[in-house]
């Protein structure tokens, strides 16, 4: 009876290996970014003629893999050894994977706290103070500020959608520096120009 290299992959893992040889990546705990069921895989030769190799998408747990993938060895050629009629080979102890680290308690909202802030500003200013000392004209007309505020911000031409629904695809678009268009409610109908944006 050959080795079952399966077996023990799966010992040193302590879970089975999912169909096409996925499972929990034994350094996981090192994924920069969020882990998925198929990011790992062990593959493994049927015949057990080959030696089983891995593939993870992420790289920051390559350190991991690699001492991994050395145990996995020594506990094959160990139970090849039985196999031949050697001394009895220890069963693999499972990969310790350390405790995700606990998630920073989220700050709570203290209005007091915010007053207590907002009280040391000397005093409030007026909106036409606030005109005075813009570096921006700020026109009149208050339907005008949002164009005025896209084209501060962004370069002539470039394009921004508007939302007055965020459960859609956007209703208007404004090109900076150029106009404003209403976005249709249909793929394939033309957007139309519109003088303003939704105040």
């Amino acid at each position: 009876m050959s080795v079952n290299h399966q077996t023990i992959a799966e010992q040193l893992l302590g879970c089975p290996l999912e169909p096409g040889g996925y499972a929990p990546c034994p350094g996981q705990h090192l994924h920069t970014t969020k882990s998925g069921r198929r990011d790992w895989r062990l593959i493994i030769d049927p015949t057990g003629q080959e030696m089983p190799h891995e593939h993870c998408f992420h790289g920051s747990c390559e350190a991991a893999r690699q001492e991994f993938m050395v145990r996995l060895y020594r506990a094959i050629r160990a139970a090849e050894r039985v196999e031949r009629g050697g001394k009895p080979a220890p069963r693999p102890v499972p990969v310790n994977r350390p405790a995700a680290a606990p998630k920073p308690e989220k700050p709570t909202f203290s209005r007091e706290t915010a007053f207590a802030v907002a009280a040391t500003c000397p005093r409030r200013m007026t909106e036409d103070e606030l005109r005075r000392i813009s570096p921006v004209e700020i026109p009149a007309d208050r339907r005008q500020w949002a164009e005025l505020l896209i084209d501060t911000l962004y370069h002539p031409g470039e394009r921004v959608l508007v939302f007055t629904n965020m459960r859609s695809q956007g209703q208007y678009l404004r090109v900076a520096g150029r106009g404003n268009y209403r976005l249709a409610a249909h793929p394939g109908q033309r957007a139309t120009p519109v003088d303003h944006l939704p105040s």
